[in-house]
């Protein structure tokens, strides 16, 4: 579990949470905007660690064959991630959020095979 807090434009970059686990985010107060790429497009992001916002489709052609998904969740929405997934996230304002990682029966195996 853990507590985000930040000013307006904070963010991260392009990443993919480890454990195998499920996420969810929650803002408190706020707006988020979170960019997601489908965990089965991974092939697709040339391990990029950077933002999807400015991408030269010249030199990385196959990041147009990703399905990238956009979202602002906003105080009473709650965006559920499923393990694997890419993404990344910026305040819109300044932003207070809760997020925590799930463990069920469907992420199980892949939690248990994150461990070795």
């Amino acid at each position: 579990q853990y507590i985000f807090m930040g000013t307006a434009d904070t963010h991260s970059r392009l990443h993919k949470d480890p454990g195998g686990l499920e996420i969810s985010i929650a803002p408190i107060t706020g707006k988020k905007e979170c960019v997601l790429v489908h965990r089965d497009d991974s092939h697709c992001l040339y391990h990029l660690t950077a933002s999807l916002d400015a991408i030269d489709l010249q030199r990385f052609p196959l990041l147009s064959q990703a399905r990238v998904y956009k979202t602002v969740i906003k105080p009473g929405e709650i965006l559920l991630m499923p393990n694997g997934t890419y993404h990344q996230c910026r305040n819109l304002t300044p932003c207070l959020s809760y997020s925590r990682f799930h463990l069920d029966a469907v992420n199980l195996f892949p939690f248990v095979m994150s461990l070795s």
